[in-house]
C-alpha cells in the first residue's frame, strides 16, 4: 500500500495533468495510507502540538519513541480545523509554534531535534527526513505576507454601524457566520494552518470604522464593542492554538517567554478553543483588555484615541509586526545548506 507521500504525489500529479479528484475521495484516499496512525499514539503527540500545545509532553513522548516523527494521524487545531494526514513536525510548521516558553522550549526546534535519534536512522539520514518534511511547508511559510483574505467584511461593519433593529442585526451576523470561507475546515495540502490575512483584515477594517461606529453609536463605545465581540473575535477565531496563547498574554508583552496557557495575562477570561466567543464572556471582551489598555491604553472606554491615534490601529500595526516576526523565524528552519538530501519534487511543496 502507499504511503501518504506516494498518495499526495499521486494526487498533484494527476492534478497536474488536469484531472481534479473531489475533495470527499482525496480524503477517503488519503485515510488509507499505510503511515496515517487514527487514534494511536501519535494521534495524542499531535494534539500536544496542535489543540493544547505542550512541550513538555511532546519531550516525554519523544523520548520515549522518536519514531512517532515517521508517522501521521489527523489532529484537530484549535481553530477546529482537522488537519488529516500530518506528522507531528509537520504540524509544528502548520501552526507555526516557533515561541520560546516560559520552561525554555520552542516548539519546532524542539520536535526537530528527534529526527537524529530516529531508530534505523544515521543522524545524517534523519536530518533528510526533516528537510523533506520542510520542504513540503516552505513554500507557505515563504507566502506568510502574501495570504489573502478568503472574505470581505466590510459589509458587517456597515451594518452594525447603520443599524440598530436587533432582528435585521441577528440575521445579518448569522449570515455573516454562514460565510464558508471563515468557517472551520479540512486541512488536507500541506501549508499554514491560519490564514493570518483574515483577522488583519478584521482588525483593518475595524480601526477604520471605529470612528464612524462610535458616531453611531451616539458618541459610546456601544457599536464598537459589539462590532469586535461580534464579528472580529469570530475572525479571530481561526488563529492557532499558539497564536490564541501569544495574545492571551498581550501583543505588547510579545518579547517575553510564552505562557503555555489559553487564560488572558490582564482579562478574567480566556481564549476558547475551537470557537470563537459569542459574548463579553469569555475571549470577547477580556481580549479587548489585553489588546488595548495591556498597550498602556487604560480602561478599554478609554481606547478611542492615543498617542499614535485610535488604539484600534494600534492593534492592528501591533499584529502585523507579530505575523512578519512568525515569518521571519519560520523560514530559518529551511535546510542547513551543508545537508546533503535528494530533491523534493516541486510538486509536493504545492500539493
Amino acid at each position: 500500500m502507499m504511503s501518504r507521500e506516494q498518495l499526495l504525489t499521486l494526487a498533484m500529479c494527476t492534478r497536474h495533468l488536469g484531472f481534479f479528484v473531489p475533495k470527499d475521495i482525496r480524503k477517503m484516499i488519503y485515510q488509507t495510507a499505510a503511515d496515517l496512525d487514527l487514534n494511536s499514539e501519535v494521534a495524542q503527540l499531535l494534539k500536544h502540538i496542535a489543540y493544547e500545545p505542550n512541550p513538555t509532553k511532546v519531550k516525554e513522548m519523544l523520548d520515549a519513541n522518536p519514531g512517532l516523527l515517521m508517522h501521521s494521524g489527523d489532529v484537530v487545531t484549535a481553530a477546529g480545523h482537522t488537519a488529516m494526514a500530518i506528522k507531528p513536525y509537520e504540524c509544528g510548521l502548520g501552526e507555526g509554534d516557533h515561541y520560546t516558553d516560559t520552561d525554555g522550549f520552542e516548539m519546532i526546534p524542539l520536535i526537530a531535534s528527534y529526527f537524529s535519534k530516529i531508530p534505523g536512522l544515521s543522524v545524517e539520514e534523519g536530518e533528510q527526513e526533516r528537510v523533506r518534511q520542510y520542504a513540503r511547508y516552505q513554500s507557505a511559510i515563504l507566502n506568510i505576507p502574501n495570504q489573502k483574505p478568503t472574505s470581505s467584511i466590510a459589509w458587517i461593519f456597515e451594518v452594525i454601524e447603520k443599524n440598530a433593529d436587533e432582528k435585521l442585526l441577528n440575521d445579518a451576523l448569522e449570515t455573516f457566520r454562514q460565510d464558508k470561507a471563515l468557517t472551520p475546515r479540512f486541512i488536507i495540502r500541506p501549508g499554514i494552518h491560519c490564514n493570518y490575512a483574515n483577522p488583519q483584515h478584521a482588525l483593518d477594517v475595524f480601526a477604520e470604522k471605529f470612528e464612524d461606529l462610535y458616531k453611531a453609536s451616539g458618541n459610546n463605545y456601544n457599536k464598537c464593542i459589539l462590532a469586535w465581540d461580534k464579528v472580529v473575535i469570530y475572525v479571530m477565531g481561526g488563529l492557532s492554538a499558539c497564536d490564541r496563547m501569544r495574545l492571551a498574554g498581550g501583543l505588547k508583552n510579545i518579547g517575553e517567554p510564552l505562557a503555555r496557557t489559553f487564560n488572558f495575562k490582564l482579562g478574567d477570561g480566556a481564549f476558547p478553543v475551537r470557537d470563537a466567543a459569542n459574548s463579553q464572556v469569555g475571549a470577547g471582551f477580556d481580549l479587548i483588555v489585553d489588546l488595548f489598555y495591556g498597550m498602556g491604553g487604560g480602561h478599554p472606554t478609554a481606547w478611542r484615541r492615543g498617542a499614535g491615534g485610535t488604539n484600534a490601529a494600534v492593534a492592528a500595526f501591533f499584529f502585523r509586526t507579530y505575523v512578519e516576526q512568525k515569518h521571519q523565524t519560520c523560514k530559518t528552519y529551511a535546510a542547513n545548506p551543508a545537508t546533503k538530501c535528494e530533491p523534493v519534487c516541486d510538486l509536493l511543496r504545492r500539493c
